[in-house]
Formats: C-alpha cells, structure tokens, sequence
C-alpha cells in the first residue's frame, strides 16, 4: 500500500473514532486532524467508507463527550 494510502486510512479511523465518541463538530474534527478545509475531509472520508461523516455519526455515535 502506498504512504498516501496509509496515511488516510490512519486518519479515517480517527476520524470514526473522534465522530462516534464526542459531539465535536466536523470544523473542529478538522482542524484537529490538520485539515485546513472540513468540506475535503468530508469527500475523503466519504472516499474511504462510502458515507458522509454526518451519516456515519447518526449511525455509530455513543454520545460520550470528550
């Protein structure tokens, strides 16, 4: 697998984790994962899993605020 595959796998993962464990918004989610714009964090997490990140909170989220 090549590092950029790498790379965003890792963050996809994080990202799942930091959208099914706290009630950050997707902006601060972002920015917490070096993203300078939330909207290609969202087309490359959609890329990755095939759903919004708004979709797969709704589906996944525990309510547990960090």
């Amino acid at each position: 697998m090549r590092f950029i595959g790498l790379l965003m796998r890792k963050s996809s993962r994080l990202l799942m984790r930091l959208l099914s464990e706290t009630d950050w918004t997707l902006p601060v989610i972002a920015e917490h994962l070096g993203y300078k714009h939330p909207e290609y964090m969202g087309v490359a997490f959609k890329k990755f899993t095939g759903m919004s990140p708004g979709a797969f909170r709704e589906h996944h989220h525990k309510g547990i605020t960090l």
